[in-house]
């Protein structure tokens, strides 16, 4: 067994003024809480591009969760910034790394898949890491609970000074499935999945850049592959002014519309109405930031596209208007 000493001593020195973890701490004492008579094979995939400075502090948090069973992989997309060389660094430790043009985050992670072993999967950016015992504790829940296909956790969100700022954590899967396409958030830091998971649902979309991860999470209980939510902090995302979604923010929701109608399919004519309607006025509302006949404009197009959801939809509203009504008087 990897004693507190060992591991820490045969990775590279940490950079000159980084403490703490996952540098000078080791986070031996917390991977310690959790004890298994067998660990199943762990796989987890770094995708990384032109992102060194935050890389090591990845690279380390992962070896250093004291998994005995790990299969680290890191994918690069060919980064000119002093990432091979510190691969190099870390080779030894990693069981698959290389540095070659990708199509996008997506297109690297599913390489990343195609050489996985594991019974458990994850992935975890180069602007995050775990927290000290992390691995092992996702693997006991899951032996725990082999009902449940997929782990979520709490994501801790930290500025690039490491201060922290809030967390969040994937909510309870709505009763409503129409409610998992839209007002299902996901937090991809703290997830982790049974190796099922893509093999009954597939890879991650390339063609979704910035919400290739989200629209995973929904394919998953639309296939019968649902979650164990847990309250306990497993990542740390990092908001360090340049990550995805602070520089294109208003790209999500516009690459979101692109999936909707895969899972629209899956609903019922009863399901159908509210989730169309709520799409209806939620586009509505843009277009009217803008002017009010380009708002009127998405209404008479909804209404001559899809005439049957249009009409189920605007009679669902006015019953839901009425219900409320009825409720508040």
């Amino acid at each position: 067994m990897t004693t507190s000493s060992d591991l820490l001593t045969r990775l590279p020195p940490p950079p000159a003024g980084k403490t703490g973890w996952p540098w000078t701490d080791d986070g031996y004492a917390a991977a310690q809480r959790t004890q298994l008579t067998a660990w199943p094979r762990f796989s987890v995939i770094t995708p990384t591009s032109n992102r060194v400075a935050l890389l090591e502090k990845t690279i380390r948090a992962v070896l250093l969760q004291h998994y005995p069973n790990l299969e680290y992989i890191v994918i690069d997309g060919g980064s000119r910034d002093g990432t091979v060389e510190l691969l190099e660094r870390y080779g030894e430790h990693i069981a698959y790394w290389v540095s070659e043009p990708d199509k996008n985050q997506a297109d690297a992670l599913n390489k990343g898949l195609r050489r996985c072993t594991g019974e458990i999967v994850a992935f975890i950016n180069s602007d995050d890491f775990y927290l000290p015992g992390a691995l092992r504790r996702v693997a006991q829940l899951l032996v725990d609970h082999p009902e449940a296909a997929w782990i979520s956790g709490v994501v801790r969100y930290e500025d690039g000074e490491g201060n922290y700022l809030f967390s969040r954590q994937i909510p309870p899967l709505p009763a409503h499935r129409a409610d998992w396409i839209d007002r299902w958030p996901t937090y991809q830091p703290a997830c982790f999945w049974r190796h099922v998971c893509f093999q009954r649902v597939g890879e991650f979309r390339v063609d979704l850049p910035y919400t290739f991860d989200t629209e995973f999470t929904i394919r998953l209980p639309f296939h019968g592959l649902f979650p164990l939510s847990v309250d306990e902090p497993f990542s740390v995302r990092v908001l360090h002014g340049e990550t995805k979604q602070q520089t294109h923010p208003d790209i999500y929701p516009r690459e979101a519309q692109r999936y909707y109608p895969d899972f629209a399919r899956y609903l019922t004519p009863a399901e159908m109405p509210p989730f169309f309607w709520r799409q209806l006025r939620r586009r509505y509302g843009k277009a009217r930031a803008r002017s009010l006949w380009e708002a009127y404009g998405e209404v008479a197009k909804a209404a001559l596209r899809h005439p049957l959801w249009f009409w189920r939809g605007w009679r669902w509203w006015r019953q839901e208007e009425a219900r409320r009504r009825t409720v508040t008087a």
